[in-house]
């Protein structure tokens, strides 16, 4: 699940069947949970009969829940990669922006505070 500091469910993914009222009661018991915790302590945590393993980029929490016995290193792994394979997505997307409207466009990205 990706989950912005408001909050808000930006993405997710449910590898368990669950209804539609489920979900939003799950995304409302964990978003406290994650939300409240200082930016210092470990990112694993407890709960129900789940390990919730999350990381916070930028402005987004990647959030995964995973079995107790499963190893959380490698969760953090898969979170990381997830996140470079999405980097690499929105460079490409917009390096073909740029080719296509010019150095102009370019311009107009760097004005606008957006990098590569």
């Amino acid at each position: 699940m990706l989950m912005s500091r408001q909050g808000k469910v930006r993405l997710a993914k449910w590898y368990q069947t669950y209804s539609q009222k489920e979900r939003l009661k799950v995304a409302k018991e964990i978003t406290p949970l994650i939300l409240a915790r200082p930016l210092k302590l470990c990112n694993f945590l407890d709960w129900k009969n789940l390990k919730l393993i999350y990381r916070r980029y930028a402005s987004l929490y990647f959030i995964c829940g995973v079995d107790v016995s499963d190893n959380e290193l490698i969760t953090l792994e898969i979170i990381h990669e997830f996140v470079e394979v999405l980097d690499r997505c929105a460079l490409q997307s917009m390096e073909a922006l740029l080719r296509r409207k010019g150095r102009v466009g370019y311009w107009g990205w760097v004005e606008w505070g957006v990098s590569a």
